[in-house]
């Protein structure tokens, strides 16, 4: 599909990107058909029905959806007065596109091509082997992720079309990929063979194709033959330092890495039970191989995650996330995933801003395609008083796993913590659009509504969020937007039930005090802020800029807090 140029800005609807002004925009596959239709005919009035009808075929949607879809491309192409090009509403009957709309060739020069590695298919009939190609996508990626020349999609947004039927076209639009990695892994005994395919999604043409067929205990080689096999197909730039990188084979028993390759198995579950299934795996392979550097930062990151999300105590997994990572960086200084967890620490214990950033920064210097490094990156960045700098780093931490709610979520986070609470909300809707199920995304969409005071909003989907299945959590964020709405006898009463909770009294005392300064209590938000300092989780490095807390900003106990979490009054 050709890209459309509109005046200064370049659509790419297979990609799914705008860019223009030096900015890059994704937008939803739907938000880009009604640009893409609205472009058949500049000039000229599409009616709301004929819009919904094009691009949301046999499905019932109310306008609303069209009018949040104008809204999301208006702010794409900045159509203000003086565009080049704009979108106009007609009233009463629909809208059209006005300025000069040209179709031109969809790639440009010095773009980076987008690849997407989707799940590696396991052809052997021995399930328990699923890990092998699950483990065989992750190091593919990783060893392409390297390239600064390319930019490669996340496992964990990849990772959702496992066993789907979905064309490859409709696949590679939702993740703005240029091309397209699919393959199968079969074990026979001790041999492995592997077939890899490079496609490009637009012309379904095979660009590539290797079939390799080695012992078992050569896994790795084969890993890095797909990844430079890949990378000379869609002419990526190589620096001498990258293709040594990618060329490099450090020495590690065959059987440390079968456990190492279970362990990313696990890991990908993101979950309490995931997590501890991934580590007895890592410590599997240290045991095996003492010098296995991949499975302490495995091992550096599951700590990491656990402490921060209060799965284990702070100050526990902490410790042992700085320790894992020493000991990953020391056995091997260039694998990325152990800067980024040993910055954790620095960042969020330590509160050592500067040599967190170097971490991150290395990281991404070694691995330019790890979006887990953009987003902490751009925590660092924005406790420190950069957050245009860090919301950038989030956009791009996005556009490397545009299908993770996680890190949809963690965008809109950073929209709120520079108090555009419209955007928050548009990319909070975004990630419950992506996961609808998301029960922390919508109660995350009904706080920045409550923030926001679109106070029918923050109800309905508070209510909608409470229907959601699953684990109901601790209720902080409910009691957090009950409080703003007024319903402060209703939160009254589920604080006190948080409060009489052990273990939110351990891990929880950040949010519990966000509840006290929405009821008017600050003398009970103070206390908890330093509760919150005790459990020592890591949520204060953002107290300086926690929306929460605006209303108790200006008492004279709150500059001491700043300066306890080592953070700038004026950042």
């Amino acid at each position: 599909m050709s890209a459309i140029r509109l005046g200064e800005w370049l659509a790419e609807p297979t990609r799914g990107i705008i860019t223009g002004r030096g900015a890059e925009t994704r937008l939803e596959p739907k938000v880009m058909a009604v640009l893409v239709h609205l472009a058949t005919r500049p000039g000229q009035v599409f009616t709301k029905e004929e819009l919904l009808d094009e691009v949301w075929p046999d499905t019932v949607v109310a306008d609303a959806v069209l009018t949040r879809a104008v809204s999301l491309l208006r702010r794409a192409i900045d159509d203000g007065p003086g565009a080049t090009c704009r979108i106009e509403t007609i009233p009463r009957k629909g809208y059209r596109l006005v300025g000069p709309v040209e179709r031109v060739a969809a790639r440009e020069p010095g773009r980076p091509q987008t690849i997407a590695v989707l799940p590696f298919r396991l052809l052997s009939s021995e399930r328990d082997n699923e890990y092998l190609a699950d483990g065989f996508t992750e190091l593919t990626i990783s060893n392409l992720s390297r390239l600064g020349s390319l930019r490669v999609i996340s496992r964990t947004s990849t990772g959702r079309y496992k066993g789907t039927t979905r064309s490859l076209p409709e696949i590679a639009r939702e993740l703005g990929a240029d091309f397209v990695v699919e393959g199968s892994v079969m074990r026979e005994g001790n041999d492995l063979q592997v077939v890899a395919q490079l496609i490009d999604p637009v012309t379904d043409v095979h660009v590539w194709s290797g079939e390799y067929r080695r012992a078992l205990h050569d896994v790795l080689s084969i890993e890095g033959d797909v990844a430079r096999a890949i990378a000379s197909e869609v002419e990526a730039e190589m620096t001498p330092e990258e293709a040594r990188r990618l060329a490099r084979r450090l020495p590690i028993d065959p059987r440390a890495h079968d456990a190492y390759l279970r362990g990313l198995y696990c890991w990908s579950r993101r979950s309490p039970e995931g997590f501890d299934a991934a580590l007895r795996h890592f410590q599997d392979a240290i045991e095996i191989d003492a010098s296995a550097a991949p499975a302490y930062a495995g091992m550096a990151m599951v700590f990491l995650m656990q402490a921060f999300y209060g799965f284990v105590p702070a100050p526990v997994g902490f410790a042992r996330c700085a320790e894992a990572a020493r000991k990953s960086i020391e056995l091997d200084d260039e694998l990325a995933e152990g800067y980024v967890a040993r910055g954790g620490p620095f960042l969020f214990v330590e509160r050592d801003f500067a040599r967190a950033e170097r971490d991150v920064r290395h990281a991404i210097a070694l691995s330019p395609s790890l979006a887990v490094a953009r987003l902490a990156l751009a925590d660092t960045l924005v406790v420190t008083g950069r957050g245009d700098e860090g919301l950038e780093q989030m956009r791009a931490g996005v556009r490397l796993s545009p299908l993770d709610p996680g890190l949809n979520m963690n965008l809109a986070d950073h929209f709120v913590f520079a108090r555009r609470f419209d955007d928050a909300i548009l990319q909070y809707q975004r990630t419950v659009e992506v996961e609808p199920r998301f029960r922390r995304g919508l109660l995350r969409l009904a706080r920045a509504c409550a923030l926001a005071e679109r106070t029918d909003e923050a109800a309905r989907t508070l209510e909608a969020a409470l229907a959601v299945g699953g684990p109901a959590g601790p209720g902080a964020d409910e009691a957090f937007v009950l409080a703003r709405l007024g319903r402060t006898d209703e939160a009254r009463a589920l604080v006190r039930r948080l409060e009489d909770d052990p273990a939110v009294a351990r891990t929880q005392a950040y949010e519990v005090a966000q509840i006290h300064v929405a009821l008017g209590d600050p003398d009970r938000a103070f206390a908890w802020i330093d509760r919150a300092f005790d459990e020592g989780r890591g949520w204060v490095v953002f107290l300086g800029i926690e929306p929460a807390f605006d209303p108790i900003r200006g008492d004279p106990r709150f500059l001491p807090l700043l300066r306890r979490a080592r953070l700038s009054p004026t950042a």
